[in-house]
């Protein structure tokens, strides 16, 4: 046999080549920059016409210890929060970051007397009042509710990963918390072997992987883009959406107490 058939029979195949590092975080970071376009461009001018004068007040509502006037404008019904000149200045830092389809926005911003007023869409409950439904929710509750948050997320900072793991802990702790929001309490009850700081946490030590989930949402070595483009087998499941459904027709009875109507409509 030729030298030359010998050759056509064991062709010499290129090596693959592995993408590096930098190929494959190059669509996260072109995903960061078309984020930060958009805050930029979508920053709402201050008023100068008072809304109080169009505004028909109809009550007021209080959402996590924030008072805000519900109202009737232009035939809708809106939201109007008070603060002070500094608290509202800080606000609008933090909203320029917060522009998704998922988040309350704000509508208007009107400035008088060194204070700021923001128009809302009218929301009659938060996430937090919905997730704090006064039921102990189970395992299989706890992973449906953490895939539907994990779906609307698409670029997050590390800490807002953190804070979702406290609000998953309050949740399996079935009622609010203040030591169960502070990261650093979590983490600290976790290595004293505490199972996190939950009052009855041995009701939960056969759902290795849910605490298994649970460490890697904590984890502050961990990059967050790291967890987001590399999902954790918890969240990476079938989605059944009929599992919560009786805790969510159960949020309109919580919630409706926070309702004050107006003495003088």
């Amino acid at each position: 046999m030729s030298s030359k058939f010998i050759q056509e029979a064991f062709q010499r195949h290129p090596r693959p080549q592995w993408p590096t590092k930098a190929a494959l975080l190059k669509d996260t970071w072109q995903k960061q920059d078309e984020k930060k376009n958009q805050t930029t461009s979508q920053q709402l001018p201050l008023q100068q016409c008072n809304p109080w004068t169009t505004l028909a007040k109809l009550g007021e509502l209080v959402q996590a210890g924030k008072s805000y006037t519900v109202g009737l404008q232009c035939n809708r019904v809106i939201m109007v929060r008070q603060t002070k000149k500094e608290v509202g200045e800080a606000l609008l830092e933090k909203t320029k970051l917060l522009q998704h389809r998922n988040l309350h926005s704000i509508e208007a911003i009107f400035q008088e007397q060194g204070s700021i007023f923001f128009q809302l869409e009218h929301l009659r409950f938060t996430l937090e009042e919905i997730l704090n439904v006064h039921i102990s929710l189970e395992e299989h509750q706890i992973r449906n509710l953490e895939e539907c948050v994990w779906q609307t997320l698409d670029l997050t900072p590390n800490v807002d990963l953190q804070q979702l793991g406290c609000v998953l802990l309050q949740c399996m702790n079935g009622r609010p918390s203040n030591m169960l929001q502070d990261p650093n309490f979590v983490r600290e009850q976790r290595q004293q072997s505490k199972f996190f700081g939950l009052e009855h946490g041995e009701t939960w030590s056969s759902c290795k992987l849910l605490v298994d989930f649970l460490d890697d949402l904590l984890n502050e070595a961990k990059p967050a883009l790291s967890k987001l483009d590399r999902p954790h087998q918890y969240v990476s499941g079938p989605l059944d959406p009929s599992i919560l459904l009786p805790f969510i027709e159960l949020v309109p009875l919580e919630c409706f107490a926070l309702w004050r109507p107006a003495v003088n409509v």
